[in-house]
C-alpha cells in the first residue's frame, strides 16, 4: 500500500468526522434531542449500589481444571 491509500483514508475519516461533527452542532443548535439527564425523568442524578453478590471463582471454575489420567 502506498502513501496515497493512507492519506485517501485519513482525508475521508477527516471529512466523516467533520460532518458528524457539524450536525450534531446543527441539531444542539435547532434544539434536538431534548434534555435526556435523569432528573427529567423524576430520578437521581447519582448513582447507587443495588445489590451485591460475591464470586466464587473456585466452583466457576472446576469444570475447566486441569486432571491427571491414570492409564
Amino acid at each position: 500500500m502506498d502513501v496515497s491509500t493512507y492519506f485517501n483514508f485519513v482525508a475521508a475519516l477527516a471529512l466523516v468526522l467533520c460532518l458528524i461533527g457539524i450536525l450534531a452542532w446543527i441539531a444542539k443548535r435547532l434544539g434536538l434531542g431534548g434534555r435526556l439527564t435523569a432528573t427529567a425523568r423524576g430520578g437521581s442524578r447519582r448513582l447507587g449500589v443495588e445489590e451485591v453478590k460475591p464470586l466464587d471463582f473456585a466452583a466457576s471454575w472446576s469444570c475447566c481444571a486441569a486432571t491427571t489420567v491414570n492409564t
